[in-house]
């Protein structure tokens, strides 16, 4: 171990992190974690060279690990294919799985770590091989935690170096991921040091599909950065606009159609309102031509806004100039929304549905309105009306309870420099 003062080295494996815009919570967790250790490696699993990389500190060294071509692709998998043991290692797994499909993904999932791990393996050399005293944290319980575990066994250092990794959402849930197992599962588990789900919701998912491993399981939340204390948002101007906002990936999951077709009865039903009411939707995705097609054909009252893909400090300096009155988050399934925590920083209080880890944030009439998953359209319709009829009063007191939910339990100084502190002690 390290003597008093000094540092580990860290070796981050992230999906895509710091390319394009994908994984936005890890550039303040990259900042305190800078601070942490005398050197970061980040492996970016899936690294997208095409677009713009992000600016990280000046002790984190970025390598990215290519995506193949689908040529060359085949090529590596024809060649690790005929090598006996790696084929044994499919056939054991796949042999757990009931249908073509699930075996052909068990099968990609295989073939594409390997193929990370190859690519990896000459950079981390010197790391592996070397240094007596580092940690492996992957940020998600999948692919990126096989690529730790199979690196460390290449190396001979399974057991002997701490391992440990996140879990959120689409990677800790097997409803996820069409009610599947996750591939090598016994293996990544029984490799990690630790294992951090994102909600305390999380972690008794883990403990109840996952027993054997229970002692390794501890919640860690994520978190944001907020100012001091911003100022209270709400204000009494009748002239103004009530505005909404959304922040997510526009896919089916997250369900933005619904608070389309609710605002759509508003219109009909409540025009005067409508016609006082704007929505600003952050976020693309492959959902984002039908919603807003649906918005055009549909919505006549309601200003609506689609902002595309922004940066984290745009999305944030949105928050600062502008007055904004509610975030609405109606997903079918969630891990714990950092966009949530996001908002509440800035005194917004929350629409949401009661899924995954949300009721960890979200507090029913307290600092926002919790939904059941399957809400009627109705349901979200009365929600919205509530903070729209609100008092003025009673409104600050939901902005400030929102803010202080986020400064007690999702401020990112705090939970970082805890979460990077406790794993310097990890032995």
């Amino acid at each position: 171990m390290f003597g008093e003062g000094m540092k580990k080295n860290l070796v981050l494996i992230t999906k895509n992190f710091p390319y394009g815009y994908g994984e936005t919570f890890i550039e303040s967790e990259i900042e305190i974690a800078a601070t942490k250790f005398d050197k970061i490696t980040i492996l970016v699993y899936q690294a997208d060279l095409k677009k713009e990389k992000r600016s990280v500190p000046k002790n984190v060294h970025v390598i990215p690990l290519k995506t193949k071509s689908r040529v060359q692709k085949l090529f590596y998998y024809l060649f690790f294919l005929m090598n006996p043991i790696k084929l044994a290692e499919i056939i054991r797994e796949v042999k757990r799985y009931d249908t073509f499909f699930e075996k052909r993904k068990c099968c990609s999932f295989y073939l594409e770590c390997i193929l990370k791990e190859y690519q990896a393996k000459r950079f981390l050399t010197d790391i592996f091989t070397k240094e007596n005293d580092f940690i492996v944290y992957s940020y998600w319980l999948t692919d990126t935690a096989f690529l730790g575990y199979r690196l460390l066994r290449r190396f001979h250092l399974l057991g002997k170096k701490t391992f440990v990794s996140r879990a959120h959402g689409y990677d800790l849930y097997k409803e996820r991921n069409q009610d599947v197992e996750f591939p090598y599962r016994a293996q990544i588990f029984g490799a990690l040091t630790k294992i951090y789900p994102c909600s305390k919701q999380g972690e008794n998912y883990l403990k109840q599909e996952y027993a054997f491993w229970k002692d390794k399981y501890s919640t860690k939340y994520l978190g944001t950065i907020g100012s001091n204390k911003p100022k209270c948002t709400i204000n009494n101007n009748a002239d103004r606009s009530f505005l909404v906002v959304t922040c997510s990936n526009i896919i089916p999951l997250k369900r933005l159609h619904r608070l389309a077709e609710a605002l759509f009865e508003m219109e009909k039903k409540y025009p005067n309102i409508a016609k006082n009411m704007q929505w600003c939707c952050f976020g693309d995705g492959e959902s984002e031509y039908k919603l807003k097609e649906y918005c055009r054909a549909n919505l006549k009252y309601v200003k609506i806004h689609f902002k595309g893909r922004k940066t984290n400090k745009e999305i944030v300096d949105f928050y600062k100039s502008e007055n904004v009155d509610i975030f609405v988050n109606v997903s079918e399934t969630e891990g714990l929304p950092v966009a949530i925590m996001e908002a509440m920083a800035y005194h917004i209080p929350v629409i949401a549905t009661d899924v995954g880890g949300t009721s960890e944030i979200v507090k029913n009439q307290e600092n926002g309105i919790l939904l059941e998953k399957n809400f009627e359209n109705s349901q979200l319709i009365e929600a919205l009306l509530e903070f729209i009829n609100m008092p003025l009063l009673e409104r600050k007191t939901f902005s400030e309870k929102a803010y202080n939910t986020w400064k007690s339990k999702f401020d990112c100084n705090i939970n970082y420099n805890k979460f990077y502190d406790e794993l310097k002690t990890i032995s």
